[in-house]
């Protein structure tokens, strides 16, 4: 059974080295998130103002509509159509902090949505994936293939 890879999708740690390599392969642009420390809306803005771009740059106690502006607009100056953010040990986020991780997964998704299209600086076919690696039951075991369009989710069964 094969279905399209949700752009928010949580995988098993397990599967992070497998997965990245899909998503190198298939030229998109990556970046690496570690969450051993991100437990809420601010420590994850603070980690991920290091990691993904934004402009104009964040400092301090940024909130919410200022990281989506930036990033959108960090994002808009790569130039690139394919993006991922591999969030590793996302399970210490989940654990404590599940709506703000609601909210994070939102936020992306706008940023994505709204650089998606023509004119203004817009990317036409922009795509965007972020991936939460962790461990438990929330982080399944999967495998995942490029179609050309879109990531395919290839879940792994418990007997492999």
């Amino acid at each position: 059974m094969t279905n399209a890879l949700w752009h928010t999708s949580c995988a098993s740690a397990d599967d992070c080295d497998c997965i990245k390599e899909v998503f190198v392969e298939s030229g998109f642009t990556l970046f690496e998130l570690t969450g051993d420390h991100i437990s809420n809306m601010e420590s994850f803005i603070q980690a991920a103002v290091r990691v993904v771009p934004n402009d104009p740059p964040l400092s301090g106690r940024p909130n919410a509509d200022a990281f989506l502006d930036s990033v959108w607009e960090g994002f808009r100056l790569l130039g690139v159509d394919k993006v991922a953010i591999l969030w590793k040990n996302a399970d210490t986020m989940l654990n404590g902090g599940l709506q703000d991780l609601l909210v994070i997964s939102d936020l992306f998704q706008e940023v994505a949505r709204s650089l998606r299209g023509s004119g203004g600086g817009k990317v036409p076919s922009f795509l965007f994936y972020l991936i939460l690696f962790g461990r438990g039951p929330s982080f399944p075991r999967v495998r995942v293939a490029w179609n050309g369009a879109n990531l395919i989710r290839i879940p792994i069964s418990e007997q492999e």
